[in-house]
């Protein structure tokens, strides 16, 4: 069974209808591990295709976790966090909240490329 595509989406990312999820492509931003080939083939079954983009308003620092220390955005005006943006299935999604601890809460986020994405970012920066 072929899938319908469509070229030139935001950022001229290409968008499978395969992806759609309520009417809209699902983006994720990662800044870490998630951009690593081994960790992507492990949680989604597949390399992810992305593009550079920035998170504004954010600043990278690191949080110890049992097995090591990890990449981990927090909130800082001024400042900017380089990363990759993927489009994603639902089901990719869910693997990848699977694959963040309770440290990281996955946001709604706009990039600097003014697409809209999910991030992990640190659950110490969310307001109480």
């Amino acid at each position: 069974m072929r899938r319908a595509r469509r070229h030139g989406g935001p950022g001229g990312l290409r968008q499978d209808t395969a992806h759609w999820h309520t009417g809209r492509v699902i983006f994720l931003f990662s800044y870490g591990t998630l951009q690593l080939e081994r960790v992507q083939l492990a949680q989604f079954g597949r390399r992810l295709e992305g593009r550079p983009d920035a998170l504004p308003n954010h600043r990278l620092t690191t949080i110890k976790i049992t097995g090591g220390t990890f990449p981990i955005v927090q909130r800082s005006p001024g400042e900017e966090v380089l990363g990759v943006i993927y489009q994603l299935s639902a089901e990719e999604l869910a693997a990848a909240d699977a694959y963040e601890g309770v440290e990281y809460a996955r946001r709604l986020v706009t990039l600097k490329s003014g697409i809209t994405a999910w991030v992990y970012l640190s659950n110490e920066a969310q307001p109480a």
